[in-house]
C-alpha cells in the first residue's frame, strides 16, 4: 500500500517524462537544437501548469536519462531526441 503511494507520487512528479512523452520522439538517430528544445520545454510547463526548472537542472535531467548535448557549428545539439510539432499529425 506504501509502495503503491510512493510509486503514484514519482509517477505524477515526473515532470521530464511528461515533457518527453507530451513533445518528443526518442531515438539515437534524432537531434534538436539545445534552445529549441529548452524554449518548448518552458513553453509546455506555462500550458501544463508545470514548474519550469532552470536550463541547467533541465540539461542535468536529459543527461541522466542518457540524453547527451554537445557543441558543434551549428550551436549546442541535443542528441537522441526531436520536437514532435501538432502540425505534422
Amino acid at each position: 500500500m506504501v509502495q503503491n503511494a510512493i510509486n503514484t507520487y514519482k509517477n505524477d512528479n515526473d515532470w521530464l517524462t511528461h515533457f518527453l512523452d507530451d513533445c518528443c520522439e526518442i531515438s539515437k538517430a534524432y537531434i534538436e537544437k539545445s534552445g529549441v528544445l529548452y524554449s518548448e520545454y518552458r513553453a509546455f510547463c506555462l500550458r501544463t501548469g508545470e514548474y519550469v526548472r532552470s536550463a541547467a537542472d533541465f540539461y542535468f535531467a536529459l543527461e541522466a536519462e542518457g540524453i547527451m548535448r554537445k557543441r558543434s557549428n551549428k550551436g549546442v545539439i541535443v542528441y537522441g531526441l526531436h520536437l514532435v510539432s501538432e502540425f505534422l499529425e
